[in-house]
């Protein structure tokens, strides 16, 4: 074998045995722990709060799943703000080259939201989520998703100055479109919940959402609300600041009365 085909061969060995090294150790735990620090001190300094990551895996090339995410409140018995079991990203770097983050599919399994009204008027939900003061049309990367979904996600709100709790459970979303432009529809339902006002209780037996989002037309399709034995319907679209809606609301006055009275309406 000559020199030449010999050195040929060596240099394609090479070059597959770093390739494969190379994607192995992307999905090392070395790779992994980097990341999960990185991540908890980037969110921890962005929300000024502690967070917990309980894993992360899969291969930096394609998509990761980040599993057991916590994030507490500002109340001293440190309740927690936001959990979820796991979030699965998948995407394509070559997207970077243009200035563009594309996500294929983002995949949020039980997550939980607890916010928290205090007897001053302090909501826990905007200090630890605050406003950014960027534009994202002028940001490095323009991130661009293409599916969205939520599984079993819970949801609650507890207002001691207006003694008002909510809490829904079974939320369940989904929302997809082109990878490249945002012309994207989704459905949000609710499967099972209550509001509380003054200690009277009033059970949500479901909730059904229709909608649509196209750059910067929203649309409600219909929203189904069900309270009881009364059903709220609301359809409307919003275009810029210029907003229609229509509502419609089948009352049934045992409903109502519950949330003022303990009597019941005879009759």
């Amino acid at each position: 074998m000559k020199r030449r085909n010999r050195f040929l061969i060596f240099s394609l060995f090479f070059a597959i045995s770093i390739s494969v090294s190379g994607f192995f150790f992307l999905e090392s735990n070395y790779v992994h722990q980097k990341i999960r620090f990185q991540l908890e001190e980037q969110v921890a300094n962005q929300i000024s709060k502690p967070i917990s990551i309980g894993q992360i895996s899969g291969n930096v090339l394609n998509g990761l799943k980040i599993s057991k995410v916590v994030i507490h409140d500002l109340l001293p018995e440190k309740t927690r703000f936001f959990s979820t079991d796991s979030v699965e990203i998948k995407y394509r770097l070559y997207g970077l080259l243009f200035g563009k983050f594309l996500v294929t599919s983002l995949n949020i399994k039980k997550p939980e939201f607890n916010v928290r009204v205090n007897e001053k008027g302090e909501v826990n939900l905007p200090e630890l989520l605050p406003v950014p003061n960027y534009d994202v049309s002028s940001s490095t990367f323009q991130p661009l998703i293409s599916h969205i979904r939520i599984e079993n996600g819970v949801f609650s709100l507890e207002d001691k100055i207006r003694r008002l709790k909510l809490s829904v459970s079974g939320i369940s979303s989904s929302i997809q479109g082109p990878l490249r432009q945002w012309e994207h529809t989704g459905n949000l339902n609710v499967q099972d919940g209550f509001f509380e006002i003054n200690g009277v209780r009033t059970q949500i037996q479901e909730i059904q959402t229709q909608f649509s989002l196209i750059k910067d037309l929203k649309e409600f399709k219909q929203m189904r609300i069900k309270l009881g034995d009364s059903t709220l319907t609301i359809a409307g679209r919003a275009n810029g600041q210029d907003l229609e809606a229509e509502m419609n609301l089948d009352l049934d006055f045992q409903d109502l009365a519950r949330l003022y009275t303990n009597h019941v309406i005879e009759g």
